[in-house]
């Protein structure tokens, strides 16, 4: 499983200047089908060794 760059954790909350408020609810929790983030997305990766 790899989680994309957009969602690894250096590249998005390492940053003191970092994302807060509406924008950071909507950078995890968002779920729209063409704007998927970072819960959505960590829950429709699959295991190369136990897809399911």
């Amino acid at each position: 499983m790899v989680i994309p760059e957009k969602f690894q954790w250096r590249n998005w909350a390492s940053d003191p200047e970092g994302i807060t408020g509406d924008e950071l609810l909507n950078f995890i929790d968002s779920n729209a089908q063409n704007d998927k983030e970072l819960f959505t997305t960590l829950r429709e990766l699959t295991s190369i060794k136990n897809p399911t």
